[in-house]
């Protein structure tokens, strides 16, 4: 009918067209198959049959840590309640509460911070935590663990998991303690004068490169 134009009314009268235009739809909605695109079911069909495998997560040691450490997965304890550092009002009202409580694994303990939400955790002696995708964070030379947006602190273990927590806290060995200062290299492998930066160290949130007793920079309790 569109390639006949105004033609149409010479070769077909209403009641055919009307004929024809019924069988079209029923045709269209009714008898004709929807059309199946094999790639697009092979495809879904490959979504379904192949669950994605996360990689398992690397854990690692209190005693392990340094002052460039990021991405952390630790299994830890609460050794000491939360302390409340200070509350925060701002312009716009919101409030906000920073602290900090001591956990620690069978190597060492840590100072970890909190901040808004994290300061609901239960902080009774004992309490397993996980942390997942931690990073250290320097103060004033000394290395504090933080969990920032990017990661979680999970409280409530998984039952698969609770048996990695059957230890007891080395309380002994504070990795906070130990006081980092940051150490210039000259070229010839000669220690220059310490360079100054804020909390420390250098880079995000002052975190440092020195390293302690073990490497680059000194660390003393």
């Amino acid at each position: 009918l569109v390639q006949l134009g105004d033609a149409w009314g010479l070769v077909a009268d209403a009641p055919a067209v009307s004929a024809l235009f019924l069988v079209h739809e029923l045709r269209y909605h009714r008898l004709m198959p929807k059309y199946r695109n094999p790639l697009a079911e092979s495809s879904e069909e490959a979504k379904t049959s192949r669950p994605v495998q996360k990689a398992a997560a690397t854990f690692k040691s209190v005693q392990d840590l340094e002052p460039t450490s990021k991405g952390l997965n630790l299994r830890v304890k609460v050794v000491s309640p939360k302390v409340v550092d200070r509350d925060r009002t701002f312009p716009s009202g919101r409030t906000s509460r920073e602290g900090h409580m001591v956990v620690g694994d069978e190597s060492a303990v840590i100072t970890l911070k909190l901040v808004d939400q994290q300061m609901e955790l239960p902080d009774v002696e004992g309490t397993p935590l996980l942390i997942r995708n931690g990073l250290i964070s320097m103060e004033e030379g000394h290395m504090k663990l933080v969990v920032d947006r990017w990661g979680k602190i999970i409280s409530d273990i998984p039952e698969a998991e609770k048996e990695s927590f059957n230890f007891t806290v080395n309380s002994a060995r504070d990795m906070s303690a130990t006081e980092y200062e940051l150490v210039v290299l000259k070229e010839d492998g000669e220690e220059g004068e310490s360079g100054a930066a804020p909390g420390g160290g250098r880079g995000r949130g002052g975190r440092g490169r020195g390293r302690g007793r073990r490497g680059l920079g000194r660390g003393r309790r």
